[in-house]
């Protein structure tokens, strides 16, 4: 990660370097917290799962924020009063995406969402909410807004099953390992 002068565009220094047997592909930009101007947020699967570290803007590592044999899936939002990044993680089960407030300070994590499934979420601009549109299976689309503190979950709208008049087949979920023996791959069997 190199750090340049935003005025000349003139290379100032390489802040870190991460490196991989395999290899390393940085998927998401750097994201400065909004409290603190001079520490930002970086990606990194170093552990084996994508997760979010806290950097000085100098490149001295603070801290990794979150952790576990799950992956982040993207930054949503800042509650910048409580120092709290909002994200969507597949911390329940590698077939869901939750909402969760993660507090960078002491890392905390707290689930802002209540039903199984895919969870979007998108957040207000000072954070204390987000609309969570969400499915899963044998659940229509429905809409809530949520306050990131647990305060309010309020429905606004639930989608009739457009499937409910038809005869469906049996959806079977399935776990198969990958070649290495270990490595689950998550698919599902539809029988006729």
């Amino acid at each position: 990660l190199n750090k340049y002068n935003a005025l000349t565009g003139e290379k100032v220094s390489t802040l870190f370097e991460e490196s991989d047997p395999k290899y390393v592909h940085p998927t998401h930009p750097l994201v400065f917290l909004p409290w603190q101007p001079h520490e930002f947020i970086w990606w990194s699967e170093r552990d084996g799962y994508d997760h979010l570290y806290l950097y000085s803007d100098n490149g001295r590592p603070l801290k990794q924020i979150t952790h576990g044999r799950w992956v982040v899936n993207e930054i949503v939002g800042f509650n910048a009063a409580a120092h709290k990044v909002i994200i969507t993680a597949a911390k329940e089960s590698p077939l869901e995406k939750n909402i969760y407030t993660v507090n960078v300070e002491n890392g905390r994590m707290d689930r802002i969402d209540k039903g199984a499934g895919m969870h979007t979420a998108t957040c207000s601009q000072d954070g204390r909410y987000v609309l969570d549109v969400y499915n899963g299976a044998g659940i229509p689309k429905n809409t809530f807004v949520r306050a990131t503190n647990n305060s309010l979950s309020h429905e606004l709208m639930k989608s009739p099953d457009p499937l409910a008049d038809y005869e469906r087949p049996m959806i079977k979920d399935v776990i198969i390992r990958a070649a290495d023996g270990i490595t689950p791959l998550y698919g599902k069997l539809i029988l006729p």
